[in-house]
């Protein structure tokens, strides 16, 4: 069981220590490190993460849920992956052949049947506006964002291991500007990602779907 990197999105000085708890089912259960990964899960689901954050002996914590995605199929422990718009399971060390053959791990997305969130789920109160289009997509992503005031703004994207498989803006934007981008995923694997959008007051993750 595989989950995202996780990213402490806070302000940093370097006099920083951290210390994130994935409870009980996790391997590890806890880490000391700024920007874990790698944590894997022993079921699948919604799970309860938290993070304490200690600077000169001021204490700060928050908690936060995240999806869990199973890869293993529990009776033979093969990994299940999505083959020429099938799911089937292959052995461990036949993996990597597949990934390179454009195949991506996890079960297949029915686009017909499944609904992928395109749209920042914003409000009046929000001070940012994001739009991602397609989604499922195959070639490239168009991004339009609005900021509500002066500020920088840093997009990337993710792997479903939280690997950071992009960087597509990195800037300061002026306020109620409209900005459009095009971002190219020729380099992208089929299979699940995140783009992670940072500003001086959100830090959103969006998850993506790249179609073979």
């Amino acid at each position: 069981m595989f989950t995202q990197e996780k990213l402490y999105s806070g302000n940093n000085t370097g006099n920083e220590t951290f210390y994130w708890d994935f409870g009980s089912d996790a391997t590890p259960q806890t880490s000391t490190q700024q920007n874990p990964s790698g944590v894997m899960f022993s079921s699948s689901g919604d799970k309860s993460v938290m993070l304490t954050v200690t600077r000169f002996g001021c204490v700060a914590s928050i908690t936060k849920n995240v999806e869990i995605i199973t890869v293993i199929n529990d009776n033979n422990k093969k990994v299940i992956i999505c083959h020429k718009g099938q799911t089937i399971s292959v052995s461990q060390s036949a993996l990597q052949a597949h990934l390179n053959h454009g195949d991506c791990v996890g079960q297949c997305f029915d686009s017909s049947s499944t609904k992928f969130m395109s749209q920042y789920d914003f409000n009046k109160n929000r001070p940012f506006v994001l739009d991602v289009l397609p989604n499922p997509f195959n070639e490239n992503l168009y991004i339009k964002f609005q900021s509500f005031k002066n500020e920088q703004v840093l997009i990337e994207i993710y792997n479903y291991l939280g690997q950071k498989a992009g960087s597509i803006f990195n800037s300061n934007v002026k306020a109620n500007q409209n900005n459009n981008l095009e971002f190219s995923t020729n380099s992208l694997n089929p299979g699940l990602y995140f783009l992670r959008v940072q500003t001086s007051t959100e830090n959103i993750l969006i998850k993506l779907i790249r179609t073979p």
